[in-house]
């Protein structure tokens, strides 16, 4: 069986901090700071020999944005927070046979490298949810390590995408990584 690959690119990864200029400043009791980061998803395939490709379409990039000054934990939970243009969860629709199953691999924890400065690093912990149907916010959350799925009558699989990064010891800049999702016809 052949496998399909779909890398979830993290470059730019933007991060504005409390010495960031102008209109990505937040204003608040006196003190400025910000951290928004914008995880760009593209997807790679490779195709299957002898039968259907599984594609992967982006709707929506995963967001992570501070709301606090003492805010050093950024949480994007991909069932509750909401998937839109600006905010919240990725969305990523996997399009193939209708009905088929599958099975998903993906990596939890991916370490971003600042682009200049190589030592300076983000760790991000992936959770996923995925549903057959398009209901974010009754998707289940994705925890085995290499779950099965079955596209629906349609052939489509919809997973949305969020996670958890730390940024006590974050610079501003640009991060850059994979996030790999794997997927194999069964």
């Amino acid at each position: 069986m052949l496998r399909h690959l779909f890398l979830l690119l993290m470059l730019p990864l933007f991060c504005m901090l409390p010495d960031m200029a102008e209109a990505q400043q937040v204003q608040t009791d006196g003190d400025r700071f910000s951290f928004d980061a914008s995880i760009r998803i593209t997807g790679n395939v490779v195709a299957r020999t002898g039968g259907e490709n599984i594609l992967f379409d982006t709707i929506y990039d995963v967001n992570f944005r501070q709301t606090r000054p003492e805010q050093t934990m950024i949480t994007v939970d991909p069932i509750t927070d909401l998937a839109t243009v600006d905010e919240g969860a990725g969305y990523v629709v996997a399009k193939g046979a209708p009905n088929a199953q599958f099975q998903l691999t993906f990596s939890r924890q991916v370490v971003l490298r600042h682009i200049t400065e190589r030592d300076n690093k983000l760790t991000v912990n992936y959770l996923l949810s995925a549903n057959s149907i398009d209901e974010q916010e009754n998707a289940d959350y994705v925890l085995e390590a290499a779950p099965t799925f079955r596209m629906n009558e349609d052939g489509e699989f919809h997973f949305w995408v969020g996670g958890q990064v730390d940024i006590s010891n974050t610079i501003r800049g640009e991060y850059e990584g994979e996030f790999i999702l794997e997927v194999e016809y069964l």
